[in-house]
């Protein structure tokens, strides 16, 4: 039997041992691999924007917590401020008052600041400028998402505690207003050379001139 002669020709990657690259570069003249996913080229031509970093919200858990004791420090201040009035001491209610408005100005600095720094992580967070702490709290990560929502959760607690002790103190100091206004207008009214005796022969106020405390405010 003869041979016969069989002519093989070498097909396929002419460098042996190397893979097909998955898709080829542009400009490179290779034609790119048909199954390729769309999906897989997009996600590595465009990578995923990344959000802050974990320690962004140290700043505003640190806020917070300054903020939650100014609170506590103004709900006291405002017990002491009952026990003045009661006491109806007005040297020691004028000084009182100073120290309490210093505290309510920090508590506006802060909360002035809590404000931009939750605007700059909804920015950062890609999250609308008005979006709630608990919104962005969802982004950081469990220790430190626990702390910005046990901070919410007693800020606005101390707050409503603030709110209602203030009221109260008001109502206080209305009152006792209203008391000194009334003694004060009869002291007036004895004091009024204008004064007459009705036909009853009871004594008839005169007319008042004035308020000598306004009770307004």
């Amino acid at each position: 039997m003869r041979d016969i002669p069989v002519n093989l020709k070498r097909t396929g990657n002419p460098v042996q041992g190397r893979e097909r690259p998955a898709f080829s570069p542009p400009g490179t003249g290779i034609p790119r691999e048909k199954g390729m996913d769309k999906t897989m080229l997009d996600l590595s031509l465009h990578e995923k924007k990344a959000g802050p970093p974990p320690s962004a919200f140290d700043s505003l858990i640190q806020n917070l917590t300054q903020e939650v004791e100014l609170l506590r420090s103004l709900r006291e201040a405002l017990e002491r401020e009952k026990e003045i009035l009661l006491r109806s001491d007005v040297r020691e209610l004028t000084d009182h008052n100073g120290k309490k408005e210093t505290l309510v100005l920090k508590i506006r600095m802060l909360d002035e600041i809590r404000r931009n720094a939750l605007r700059k992580l909804a920015r950062e967070w890609g999250e609308r400028e008005d979006a709630p702490l608990a919104v962005l709290a969802s982004h950081a990560d469990p220790s430190r998402r626990e702390a910005l929502l046990a901070c919410r959760e007693a800020a606005a607690s101390l707050a409503a505690s603030v709110r209602d002790r203030n009221e109260a103190n008001r109502e206080m100091i209305g009152l006792s207003l209203r008391h000194v206004q009334g003694a004060i207008d009869f002291l007036g009214e004895m004091m009024n050379p204008h004064k007459t005796y009705g036909q009853s022969g009871k004594w008839k106020p005169g007319k008042k001139k004035g308020n000598v405390v306004n009770t307004e405010g």
